[in-house]
Parts: C-alpha cells; sequence; structure tokens
C-alpha cells in the first residue's frame, strides 16, 4: 500500500507542475522576431497610417514603409541610407495589445544573423528611397526589417495576392477588431 502512495503524490505533483506550464506558455513571447500583433495601413508617405492592433514595429521616425498593404512593390523611405533589408514571415496574433512597444524594442534587439537566417527576401540598398518587388511573395503577413547607419528598424505590413480592395481591407480591419 506504502508504493501506491508514492505513485499517486508523484502524479499529482506532475500534473500540478505541468498545468503550470501549459498556462505560461499559451502566447507568444512579446519580443518574438515572427509575431506581428498589428500593422499601420497606409497608401502613400505622407498619409497618416490607419492603425489596426498594437503594432510591434520599430520605426523612431526614422522610416516610412508603404503601401501596406502592398501587391507587388513596396516602397521604403529613411532618414539615412538604406544598406540591407530583410523580409520575414510573421506570425498575427492579437495579444499584447496593451504593451507599450516604445519601451521595450531596441535597435539591437534582433541580431543580423538571426533577421538573415529567417529572411524570404533579402535586398541591399544604397539610397535613402528604394522601391522593391516583393511579387514572389505569398500573401500574408510580413516583418521587414531595415539596416540604416548598422542599426535595424523594422515595420509590419500585409502581402495581397491582387490589388488592394475594400474586402481585403475589411477583412483585416474584423481580423484585428
Amino acid at each position: 500500500m506504502f508504493p501506491m502512495k508514492k505513485i499517486i503524490l508523484f502524479v499529482l505533483v506532475v500534473s500540478i507542475f505541468s498545468c503550470k506550464n501549459d498556462d505560461s506558455n499559451n502566447q507568444t513571447d512579446m519580443l518574438n522576431i515572427n509575431l506581428v500583433s498589428g500593422i499601420n495601413l497606409r497608401e502613400t508617405a505622407d498619409q497618416v497610417p490607419l492603425r489596426f492592433g498594437n503594432p510591434n514595429i520599430f520605426v523612431s521616425n526614422q522610416l516610412v514603409v508603404y503601401p501596406n498593404l502592398a501587391y507587388e512593390v513596396i516602397n521604403i523611405y529613411s532618414q539615412n541610407v538604406i544598406t540591407d533589408v530583410y523580409f520575414i514571415s510573421g506570425w498575427p496574433e492579437k495579444i499584447h495589445q496593451n504593451v507599450d512597444f516604445n519601451d521595450i524594442l531596441n535597435s539591437g534587439l534582433y541580431a543580423e544573423t538571426t533577421i538573415s537566417g529567417l529572411s524570404t527576401l533579402k535586398f541591399n540598398g544604397t539610397d535613402l528611397f528604394s522601391t522593391f518587388n516583393i511579387s514572389n511573395l505569398e500573401a500574408g503577413y510580413y516583418r521587414v526589417f531595415i539596416k540604416t547607419n548598422n542599426q535595424f528598424y523594422w515595420d509590419n505590413f500585409y502581402k495581397t495576392n491582387s490589388p488592394t480592395s475594400n474586402t481585403q481591407i475589411e477583412n483585416i480591419s474584423t481580423f484585428w477588431n
């Protein structure tokens, strides 16, 4: 009878600890490089963006990425010369909506080797303004990492497989609201 009590106690302890682990891992880490917690839609560089969710972006008034939604090309205007641009597939999740990402994101957060290793598309730039052909990317959410002055900045965008329509914008709005 005594060994049975030990087995029951062991099973009980294991069950308690495994439940706590499941509860703490049910959300993507807010610093995960693939996480898209929101996006800013805009057609032009000077347009005030339409915000959906809580974008986990780090642009620091250094650059503008447009259009967002993007179909065949994406434009990037930077305050400094763009040296490298990386596109990484994103995972949209409506989590961390109350986080102030301005307090936790910085240009040294992700290593260049990590960004480069995860990128599905890479370009080199040599100008303040560049247009990039993204027509070969599949439709979905992406994070674009821009290197300028040896620092990384990034934005989130949505790649479409057809010219932007009101239906696509409504679908994005429905997802984020």
